[in-house]
């Protein structure tokens, strides 16, 4: 083998790794051009220049601040010299000592204050007493000085002022005074001192004013507290402060020194930014040139072909296979990751990831090729299946989101086991599946539908534990639509009655589902409008206690009439809650059972009205707080609204039902457990729930007639270990009452007592049966008690209670 075939590999698409050509050649021009441009080595200039300048004005700023502190400290010295002079004068010792009263006056005029540059002039003697003042004002010498000033100067006239010689400065106001003080002896200096001589001078804008002029500086004195060491600090102006602590007098000095270099280092600025600017743009055209010419026009062509493809979705991309370098290789496996892309994404457009059937997508674009117009005359037919899981929710909630995920894999592989080669399988939903089935006969698609209901039953085995679920299929052919969305709205009608009629069955789409489903949507929009226009009925069923011998209280039903047309609630609740109308309807029969209570309580019936809660009312409404409101709105006590639920909504209820619930009962609302023995709840779940009354469903009331008594019994043994009330709902017959007074159950609904009336029938009812004494209940009572000795039969007690009322 020789040295080239035992190199070879089996690179992809046949291409084989080449050197980095493009990035060398771009390296090394970029390395050489950026070499040359020296931007770098300019900004370093700029940063040293910069600090150049600043450090020069730096400089000068500081020697100014020190030639105006010593300007001011010489100045201060030679106040000191001339104070001396005077306070060692013989003059000046005897006017302390009383002898010679006219020193101040001889020695200090306004014309030798001006030439003496001072402000003010003060004498006190050894024991702190001012002998004599005098000030320069403004329009001449003032025989004393000024309140404001002489505090400062004589600091309370204390006889230590005078024992030391000062000189410094103190601030009246915002204005500084150069004072300098000397103990006054005589002239041979042989005599002790015998008090002190003050000058002042005030440095005020005319004397900062002329040492501006002398020093060609700006100055400015500060009573803030400066800092030992001078500061330095530049202004947003470019003038530069210096400042620091005022020696003998608490205060800072400042000096503002405008740059003397603006104008050059402008210029110099200026010119180095402008080579700057010029080696960049020529660095940048020649390197844009030769970008331009490998790169860039090249990945021109890359955007336009991008370009099309996003204006063209799935339109091919194919890069021109000329070139060997880095960006001729990218195109060709551009080509190639397109490729696999769009396959990609069309797959995924169009099937479910859990699954692997088709999605909505998919099914949609089977739908496309069906062929709609035949059907007739040997043509060939396509039905489209509809399957809906029923109690997926359930499953999925119990059990874990794994087990339904599993189950939901378990029905996809049924599916496709059932299905021909070229039949469509697809997941449209989260627990919906659809096949369309081509070409298949009616007769064999009802038989493929009957196996899969069959295979739907069969237990998934998930571990250690084994669920079985049951479908509800819809089914609609070819023949009865003229496009996909009829027929899919079809098989979607079938489907719902499916579950209508009990789920766990499959219907075949006819006209008259068609125009059931027309009345249900016309149904919804007038529910709608009767909502909105308060048109909706409530209706009263008293509920018997036999044992109190009255009506303690009743169920608020609601009814509907349309266009003369009573619609029954079988039909306009479920349409009530599809439509999302449950809660409002809820609330307005709610409102209409306060309103009775109220009529009722002023007529002293001493009765309570319970009102039925759906799931909706939970999750669209605040009820804990609403149902309070809507109760305290009307004077009444919570206790007189109950509040019923379904045992299906408790079986499902999620956390935020179960603390409404609490929060309910904790305010006084007592909760009944509607339809009992109907919804599968646990008796786990029924403990921590804040129920008071069961209520025995209808279809375990119905077998009493025929003497089966096991479901009531059962259902009165556990309300009474749970320490619940029971309300018989459904009684109907006087072969029904019998058992349930046997069993205990005094608490009785139902027509063979009271029918569902009016607001105004029930209240004529109840006044009724208060002027006879308490009514049927009576006869209850009467039955009860001549039970034990009378051999009539029972069948005459009841029919005399069911006469009566």
């Amino acid at each position: 083998m020789t040295d080239e075939a035992s190199s070879a590999e089996p690179w992809p698409g046949g291409a084989r790794p080449v050197g980095g050509a493009l990035g060398h050649w771009l390296a090394v021009r970029m390395v050489i051009i950026m070499c040359v441009t020296i931007v770098g080595v300019l900004l370093l200039s700029h940063q040293a220049l910069s600090a150049l300048f600043d450090e020069f004005e730096q400089a000068a700023t500081l020697q100014h601040l020190a030639r105006v502190q010593s300007a001011l400290q010489q100045d201060g010295r030679a106040l000191g010299e001339v104070v001396q002079d005077y306070a060692q004068w013989d003059d000046a010792h005897r006017f302390v000592l009383g002898q010679q009263p006219g020193f101040m006056a001889d020695n200090f005029t306004s014309a030798s204050l001006r030439n003496l540059r001072l402000d003010a002039v003060l004498v006190v003697d050894e024991h702190g007493r001012l002998l004599g003042d005098l000030q320069n004002g403004p329009s001449g010498l003032l025989p004393h000085i000024q309140p404001e000033w002489l505090q400062p100067l004589v600091q309370g006239s204390t006889p230590a002022m005078c024992a030391s010689t000062r000189e410094g400065g103190v601030w009246v106001g915002d204005t500084p005074l150069m004072l300098a003080r000397k103990p006054i002896s005589n002239t041979a200096g042989d005599a002790p001192p015998v008090g002190c001589l003050v000058f002042v001078r005030e440095i005020d804008a005319a004397y900062l004013t002329d040492m501006e002029q002398f020093s060609g500086i700006r100055i400015v004195l500060s009573r803030q507290q400066g800092v030992d060491h001078p500061s330095l600090a530049q202004q947003a102006d470019g003038v530069w402060v210096a400042s620091t602590a005022l020696p003998h007098l608490t205060g800072s000095l400042s000096v503002h020194h405008q740059s003397q270099l603006g104008a050059q280092r402008g210029q110099i600025m200026t010119w180095l930014m402008l080579a700057l600017v010029l080696v960049m743009v020529l660095a940048v055209g020649v390197l844009y040139a030769l970008v331009q010419r490998k790169v860039v026009s090249r990945l021109r062509l890359a955007a336009a072909l991008a370009d099309g493809y996003r204006r063209t979705p799935g339109a091919p991309i194919v890069w021109p296979d000329e070139g060997v370098d880095e960006i001729d290789r990218l195109g060709r496996s551009l080509n190639e990751l397109v490729s696999q892309v769009q396959a990609h994404q069309h797959h995924a457009a169009h099937h479910d990831v859990l699954t692997g059937l088709s999605n909505r997508r998919g099914l949609e674009a089977a739908l496309a090729s069906v062929p709609f117009a035949s059907g007739s005359g040997g043509a060939p037919l396509a039905c489209l299946v509809l399957l809906d899981l029923d109690n997926f929710k359930t499953i999925n909630d119990g059990f874990g989101q794994d087990v339904g995920d599993a189950l939901l894999c378990r029905v996809a592989r049924q599916l496709e086991a059932i299905v021909r080669s070229g039949d469509t399988t697809a997941r449209t939903g989260g627990d919906e599946f659809a096949l369309l089935l081509h070409g298949l006969p009616r007769d064999q698609a009802l038989a493929l539908v009957t196996t899969l209901m069959e295979q739907l039953r069969w237990p998934l085995v998930h571990g250690d534990m084994q669920v079985a679920t049951s479908g509800s299929v819809g089914l609609a052919f070819s023949d009865s639509a003229h496009n996909a969305q009829i027929l899919m709205r079809q098989a979607d009608l079938a489907m719902y009655q499916a579950k209508q009629r009990g789920r766990n069955c499959w219907v075949v789409f006819n006209e008259a589902l068609h125009v059931e489903a027309q009345r249900r949507s016309r149904l919804a929009q007038s529910l709608r409008r009767a909502l909105d226009d308060g048109l909706l009925q409530v209706a009263f069923q008293p509920v018997l206690d036999a044992r109190t011998n009255r009506v303690t209280s009743m169920e608020a039903l609601a009814r509907w009439s349309l266009d003369g047309e009573v619609i029954s609630p079988a039909e306009f609740i479920p349409i009530a809650e599809e439509n999302g109308l449950i809660g409002r309807l809820g609330m307005q029969v709610v409102d209409r059972s306060c309103a009775l209570l109220a009529r009722l309580g002023a007529l002293g019936h001493d009765v309570s009205c319970s009102v039925n809660l759906s799931v909706r009312q939970f999750t669209e409404f605040n009820l804990q707080d609403d149902v309070p409101r809507r109760v305290a709105a009307h004077g009444l006590a919570p206790s007189a609204l109950r509040l019923e639920v379904t045992e299906s909504l408790v079986a499902d209820a999620e956390s935020t039902i179960v603390d409404t619930m609490h929060a309910l009962h904790a305010q006084g609302f007592d909760f009944l457990l509607d339809d009992f023995g109907t919804g599968h709840s646990s008796l786990h779940r029924l403990q921590q729930l804040p129920f008071q009354t069961l209520k025995i469903d209808r279809s375990f009331v119905a077998p009493l007639q025929q003497g089966d008594q096991v479901m009531v019994r059962t259902v009165v043994d556990l309300a009474k270990a749970l320490r619940l009330d029971v309300v018989a709902e459904g009684v109907e017959t006087p072969e029904q009452l019998l058992p349930l007074l046997e069993l205990g159950v005094t608490h009785l609904q139902g027509y063979l007592l009271a029918r569902p009336m009016s607001d105004e029938a029930l209240v004529l009812w109840l006044e009724t049966l208060k002027r006879q004494g308490g009514g049927a209940s009576a006869h209850v009572a009467a039955w009860l008690a001549s039970s034990n000795d009378s051999p009539r039969a029972p069948g005459e007690h009841i029919m005399e209670l069911a006469t009566v009322v």
